[in-house]
């Protein structure tokens, strides 16, 4: 059990726990000789909402996904949260050479019921997708020594800048006859996954340990 307290952060567990589900499914995938979308479309066959949202994710990126690494960059990720359905596919570029990893695009499909007001919602996916999902997934970090947090300026901590910000693209799939549900947090439970899952298409190394720092992507590329 960690000695520190738990608090409150957008969407919650989402991210970490979207991150160890989804990156695990695409490598059981590629165990089974499987593309990533081919075998999760198998495991949502029940679940039409969920798999609707994937599929519209996947042809909005123009992805073509392949049996394990392809070296093209692209990754899956799905999230369901607040009665949201959210599928995102990132598009990354890895640099060998120093381990820096940089999100050029993601694509993010979601179902949220009934969409109120479209350019509303379409700015809270756009804002957690970038400043919460991507900032967090490549940048942010505390640091301790002798029971004292270390990181004590954004110079430590480090949000992303607008040069490294991806760009996004959003897609509803509607189902009017479906209540309003949530749009605040949904989004970034899907994007540590997306673009770790990309990495790995793009590398061939698989990256669990947040946030993907460039120190810790070259090891584990020489590794």
């Amino acid at each position: 059990m960690a000695p520190l307290p738990p608090q409150f952060w957008r969407a919650n567990g989402a991210p970490v726990n979207g991150l160890a589900r989804e990156s695990a499914i695409d490598e059981l995938a590629e165990l089974s000789g499987s593309d990533p979308i081919g075998f999760r479309e198998q495991l949502l066959r029940d679940k039409p909402r969920l798999l609707a949202v994937m599929r519209a994710a996947v042809e909005k990126s123009g992805w073509k996904p392949a049996k394990g690494a392809s070296g093209q960059g692209y990754g899956i990720g799905l999230n369901w949260t607040d009665g949201t359905y959210v599928a995102e596919v990132a598009k990354v570029a890895v640099d060998k050479s120093s381990g820096k990893v940089r999100v050029e695009h993601i694509d993010c499909a979601v179902d949220c019921g009934l969409v109120v007001n479209r350019t509303a919602a379409m700015r809270q996916i756009e804002g957690g997708i970038v400043m919460q999902g991507t900032s967090s997934t490549l940048n942010e970090q505390l640091t301790f020594a002798k029971g004292k947090v270390t990181t004590t300026n954004l110079a430590s901590y480090r949000p992303l800048g607008f040069m490294d910000a991806p760009s996004v693209d959003v897609v509803f799939v509607e189902d009017k006859s479906q209540p309003m549900q949530g749009i605040g947090e949904p989004a970034v439970g899907a994007v540590s996954a997306a673009i770790s899952n990309a990495i790995y298409d793009a590398a061939g190394v698989r990256m669990r340990d947040l946030p993907f720092l460039p120190d810790k992507v070259l090891a584990a590329i020489k590794a």
